[in-house]
């Protein structure tokens, strides 16, 4: 059961059927001016989307969560309530964050202020924070956060017109699982730096993560969840590499889970990982019913995250 845990949020991301799906996104164009055209990877989580389909409605309780709750006294900001989209992005080095939605940026000054954040005037922005990790409120709509020196770099991409996605990535946003609520594209590699774990998961990561060159990534949700991944590799052998770990991975899991478990060995059975040449292709399709029953599991994954996840 242990080792079950483990992997049980991958299986999630993983577990397929493998039909054809539509697909195609886009990066939001009032955050576009902001991105570096070198960027490595793009992760965007649609909050409004997300909050419009059953799942959400259905587990609404489970997001109230007193260390969340906690966060939005003190900052005067709800993610749930004030955000509509987040965009993490990652120029091979540091990461920029971008919050899109409704709030008060007098409001969140105030609350930053008194919470000791120290106010430092950028050009035409009024920046808190401190050089490691800074946040710049630019309107009532849009929030830029981020290392002192990323951030600045992306207020003046804004500026002077330099920023945007560039064509690697738009031609791998077309690939993207169509109107997926959560997608990441990315080129060059795996960072394996930006993921906090202890030093034995890196390890196993590392194993696997120098063969892969570009990801791209959907999660759909309504009333289950369907999910694509398409992961390109330096060679076949990569690929084969990537593939059998991954099959590894869920046949682990297999063997693991009590035979009395129905729920999880429906999810591992559903699992699809294929390889093409030096392409590993991912598919997930999970019913409203598995989907809801695998929620039970989430405070064991959380549990074993912990464990997982380096100390900050």
């Amino acid at each position: 059961m242990r080792h079950s845990l483990t992997v049980f949020f991958l299986a999630l991301l993983l577990a397929g059927c493998g039909k054809t799906l539509l697909t195609g996104v886009a990066v939001d164009r009032d955050l576009r001016p902001y991105i570096p055209p070198d960027a490595q990877a793009i992760a965007s989580i649609q909050i409004e989307k997300l909050k419009a389909t059953d799942l959400y409605r259905r587990h609404l309780k489970d997001l109230d969560l007193p260390e969340l709750n906690a966060m939005s006294e003190r900052i005067g900001l709800d993610p749930r309530r004030d955000l509509t989209s987040l965009l993490a992005v990652w120029d091979g080095k540091q990461p920029i964050f971008l919050a899109k939605g409704t709030f008060s940026p007098d409001q969140l000054k105030q609350k930053l202020a008194t919470l000791g954040a120290k106010s430092v005037q950028y050009k035409n922005y009024s920046i808190f924070g401190s050089s490691g990790n800074a946040v710049a409120l630019v309107d009532s709509r849009l929030a830029v956060s981020g290392p002192a020196d990323a951030l600045h770099a992306a207020l003046d991409r804004k500026a002077t017109g330099d920023g945007g996605v560039s064509q690697e990535l738009e031609q791998q946003l077309k690939d993207v699982l169509q109107d997926a609520q959560i997608w990441e594209v990315s080129r060059g590699g795996i960072p394996l730096s930006a993921f906090p774990a202890r030093a034995d998961v890196q390890s196993m990561l590392g194993n696997f993560a120098g063969a892969i060159s570009e990801t791209t990534v959907g999660l759909h949700c309504d009333s289950g969840v369907r999910f694509q991944a398409d992961i390109k590799c330096v060679s076949k052998e990569g690929a084969q590499r990537v593939h059998d770990a991954l099959r590894g991975l869920v046949g682990l899991a297999r063997l693991s889970t009590n035979t009395s478990n129905m729920d999880l060995l429906r999810l591992w059975d559903a699992v699809n990982v294929d390889q093409d040449q030096d392409m590993v292709h991912v598919r997930a399709d999970l019913s409203a019913d598995l989907t809801e029953k695998l929620f039970t599991y989430l405070p064991q994954i959380k549990s074993r995250a912990r464990q997982i996840a380096k100390p900050f």
